[in-house]
Protein backbone atom coordinates (compact mmCIF):
# COMPACT_ATOMS: atom_id res chain seq x y z
CA UNK A 1 0.00 0.00 0.00
CA UNK A 2 1.24 3.46 -0.83
CA UNK A 3 2.13 5.76 2.02
CA UNK A 4 3.07 9.36 2.60
CA UNK A 5 6.35 9.91 4.41
CA UNK A 6 7.41 13.08 6.22
CA UNK A 7 10.25 15.15 4.84
CA UNK A 8 12.46 14.29 7.81
CA UNK A 9 12.78 10.78 6.38
CA UNK A 10 13.79 11.65 2.82
CA UNK A 11 16.38 9.19 1.50
CA UNK A 12 19.92 10.24 0.58
CA UNK A 13 19.64 9.12 -3.02
CA UNK A 14 23.22 9.88 -4.03
CA UNK A 15 24.55 7.75 -1.17
CA UNK A 16 22.69 4.58 -2.18
CA UNK A 17 25.19 1.91 -3.14
CA UNK A 18 23.69 -1.40 -4.16
CA UNK A 19 23.57 -3.72 -7.15
CA UNK A 20 20.02 -2.60 -7.95
CA UNK A 21 19.51 -0.59 -11.12
CA UNK A 22 18.16 2.82 -10.12
CA UNK A 23 16.74 5.76 -12.09
CA UNK A 24 15.99 9.29 -10.90
CA UNK A 25 13.25 10.51 -13.23
CA UNK A 26 12.03 14.13 -13.38
CA UNK A 27 8.64 14.77 -15.00
CA UNK A 28 7.46 18.15 -16.26
CA UNK A 29 9.07 21.53 -15.69
CA UNK A 30 9.10 21.35 -11.89
CA UNK A 31 10.40 17.79 -11.78
CA UNK A 32 13.10 18.59 -14.31
CA UNK A 33 14.31 21.62 -12.36
CA UNK A 34 14.36 19.65 -9.11
CA UNK A 35 16.38 16.83 -10.63
CA UNK A 36 18.85 19.30 -12.15
CA UNK A 37 19.37 20.96 -8.76
CA UNK A 38 19.73 17.59 -7.03
CA UNK A 39 22.36 16.26 -9.39
CA UNK A 40 24.51 19.42 -9.31
CA UNK A 41 25.93 18.20 -5.99
CA UNK A 42 26.59 14.61 -7.07
CA UNK A 43 30.03 13.35 -7.97
CA UNK A 44 28.49 10.05 -8.94
CA UNK A 45 25.06 8.58 -8.61
CA UNK A 46 22.26 6.67 -10.30
CA UNK A 47 21.04 7.19 -13.84
CA UNK A 48 19.03 10.36 -14.41
CA UNK A 49 16.30 11.06 -16.97
CA UNK A 50 13.89 13.89 -17.74
CA UNK A 51 10.45 13.62 -19.37
CA UNK A 52 8.43 16.55 -20.69
CA UNK A 53 6.02 17.54 -23.46
CA UNK A 54 7.87 20.84 -23.98
CA UNK A 55 10.63 20.53 -26.60
CA UNK A 56 12.26 23.78 -25.46
CA UNK A 57 12.50 22.57 -21.85
CA UNK A 58 13.97 19.28 -23.04
CA UNK A 59 16.57 21.05 -25.18
CA UNK A 60 17.73 23.11 -22.20
CA UNK A 61 18.06 20.18 -19.79
CA UNK A 62 21.77 19.59 -19.05
CA UNK A 63 21.53 16.21 -17.32
CA UNK A 64 20.76 12.61 -18.07
CA UNK A 65 18.59 11.26 -20.83
CA UNK A 66 15.80 13.56 -22.05
CA UNK A 67 12.57 12.19 -23.49
CA UNK A 68 9.80 14.08 -25.25
CA UNK A 69 6.30 12.68 -24.81
CA UNK A 70 3.01 13.57 -26.42
CA UNK A 71 4.13 15.15 -29.70
CA UNK A 72 0.67 14.52 -31.16
CA UNK A 73 -1.12 15.53 -27.97
CA UNK A 74 0.84 18.69 -27.09
CA UNK A 75 2.59 19.51 -30.36
CA UNK A 76 5.97 19.94 -28.70
CA UNK A 77 4.69 22.51 -26.22
CA UNK A 78 3.59 22.35 -22.60
CA UNK A 79 0.14 21.11 -21.65
CA UNK A 80 -1.08 24.47 -20.36
CA UNK A 81 -2.08 23.03 -17.01
CA UNK A 82 -4.34 20.41 -18.62
CA UNK A 83 -3.88 17.20 -16.65
CA UNK A 84 -5.84 15.20 -19.24
CA UNK A 85 -3.32 16.30 -21.87
CA UNK A 86 -0.51 15.20 -19.55
CA UNK A 87 -2.08 11.77 -19.17
CA UNK A 88 -2.71 11.42 -22.89
CA UNK A 89 0.87 12.47 -23.64
CA UNK A 90 2.20 9.68 -21.43
CA UNK A 91 -0.23 7.17 -22.92
CA UNK A 92 0.83 8.25 -26.42
CA UNK A 93 4.39 7.18 -25.61
CA UNK A 94 3.47 4.28 -23.36
CA UNK A 95 5.71 1.78 -25.16
CA UNK A 96 8.76 4.05 -24.95
CA UNK A 97 8.08 4.68 -21.26
CA UNK A 98 7.72 0.95 -20.65
CA UNK A 99 11.06 0.31 -22.33
CA UNK A 100 12.68 3.03 -20.20
CA UNK A 101 11.38 2.00 -16.79
CA UNK A 102 11.73 -1.75 -17.33
CA UNK A 103 15.52 -1.35 -17.42
CA UNK A 104 15.52 -0.55 -13.69
CA UNK A 105 14.69 -2.14 -10.35
CA UNK A 106 13.92 1.12 -8.53
CA UNK A 107 12.68 4.50 -9.77
CA UNK A 108 12.71 7.76 -7.83
CA UNK A 109 10.03 9.80 -9.60
CA UNK A 110 10.04 13.59 -9.12
CA UNK A 111 7.42 16.12 -10.19
CA UNK A 112 5.47 19.20 -9.21
CA UNK A 113 1.75 18.51 -8.93
CA UNK A 114 -0.91 20.99 -9.98
CA UNK A 115 0.28 21.56 -13.54
CA UNK A 116 -0.62 19.48 -16.56
CA UNK A 117 2.35 17.33 -17.53
CA UNK A 118 3.51 15.93 -14.21
CA UNK A 119 0.05 15.64 -12.66
CA UNK A 120 -1.30 13.78 -15.66
CA UNK A 121 1.75 11.75 -16.65
CA UNK A 122 3.17 10.63 -13.29
CA UNK A 123 0.35 8.16 -12.46
CA UNK A 124 0.72 6.63 -15.93
CA UNK A 125 4.48 6.26 -15.41
CA UNK A 126 3.97 4.73 -11.97
CA UNK A 127 1.46 2.21 -13.27
CA UNK A 128 3.73 1.33 -16.18
CA UNK A 129 6.66 0.79 -13.83
CA UNK A 130 4.65 -1.26 -11.36
CA UNK A 131 3.37 -3.48 -14.19
CA UNK A 132 7.03 -4.10 -15.06
CA UNK A 133 7.78 -5.10 -11.47
CA UNK A 134 9.71 -1.92 -10.67
CA UNK A 135 9.71 -0.37 -7.18
CA UNK A 136 8.57 3.29 -7.35
CA UNK A 137 9.14 6.07 -4.83
CA UNK A 138 7.50 9.40 -5.71
CA UNK A 139 8.57 12.82 -4.49
CA UNK A 140 6.14 15.59 -5.37
CA UNK A 141 5.62 19.22 -4.48
CA UNK A 142 2.17 20.75 -4.00
CA UNK A 143 1.29 24.25 -5.29
CA UNK A 144 1.39 27.44 -3.25
CA UNK A 145 -1.95 28.50 -1.78
CA UNK A 146 -1.92 31.67 -3.85
CA UNK A 147 -1.83 29.61 -7.04
CA UNK A 148 -5.54 29.05 -6.61
CA UNK A 149 -8.10 26.32 -6.15
CA UNK A 150 -7.83 24.88 -9.68
CA UNK A 151 -4.18 23.93 -9.25
CA UNK A 152 -4.78 22.79 -5.67
CA UNK A 153 -7.62 20.48 -6.66
CA UNK A 154 -5.66 19.09 -9.61
CA UNK A 155 -2.67 18.47 -7.34
CA UNK A 156 -4.80 16.74 -4.71
CA UNK A 157 -6.34 14.47 -7.35
CA UNK A 158 -2.89 13.68 -8.74
CA UNK A 159 -1.56 12.94 -5.26
CA UNK A 160 -4.41 10.53 -4.55
CA UNK A 161 -3.65 8.69 -7.79
CA UNK A 162 0.03 8.38 -6.87
CA UNK A 163 -0.78 7.18 -3.35
CA UNK A 164 -2.96 4.42 -4.77
CA UNK A 165 -0.24 3.09 -7.08
CA UNK A 166 3.28 4.00 -5.92
CA UNK A 167 5.15 2.06 -3.24
CA UNK A 168 5.87 5.27 -1.33
CA UNK A 169 4.88 8.91 -1.84
CA UNK A 170 6.69 11.86 -0.26
CA UNK A 171 4.69 15.06 -0.68
CA UNK A 172 5.98 18.54 0.17
CA UNK A 173 3.71 21.62 0.08
CA UNK A 174 5.52 24.53 -1.55
CA UNK A 175 4.28 26.69 1.31
CA UNK A 176 6.60 24.73 3.60
CA UNK A 177 9.66 25.40 1.45
CA UNK A 178 10.27 28.64 3.30
CA UNK A 179 10.38 26.71 6.57
CA UNK A 180 13.28 24.62 5.24
CA UNK A 181 15.47 27.58 4.42
CA UNK A 182 16.41 30.94 5.86
CA UNK A 183 13.55 33.42 5.47
CA UNK A 184 15.92 35.90 3.81
CA UNK A 185 16.69 33.55 0.92
CA UNK A 186 15.07 34.09 -2.48
CA UNK A 187 12.60 31.40 -3.49
CA UNK A 188 15.03 29.73 -5.92
CA UNK A 189 17.52 29.27 -3.08
CA UNK A 190 14.78 27.89 -0.86
CA UNK A 191 13.86 25.30 -3.50
CA UNK A 192 17.54 24.44 -3.88
CA UNK A 193 17.76 23.84 -0.13
CA UNK A 194 14.77 21.51 -0.36
CA UNK A 195 16.31 19.55 -3.24
CA UNK A 196 19.57 19.23 -1.31
CA UNK A 197 17.64 17.49 1.48
CA UNK A 198 16.44 14.92 -1.05
CA UNK A 199 19.85 14.58 -2.73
Amino acid sequence: MASTVGTDRLPNISAIKSPCRMLVLGVGDGGGKSVIRMTETWRSGPDVAFINTDVKAISECPVGHCHIIGRKTAGGFGTGGDTTAGRLAAEENHEELRELVSQYDFIFLVGGLGGGTATGAMPVIVQTARNAGVLVLCFDTMPFKEEGDRKRLAAEEGLRALQQMADTVISLPNDRVGELADASLPIESAFRATDEIVA
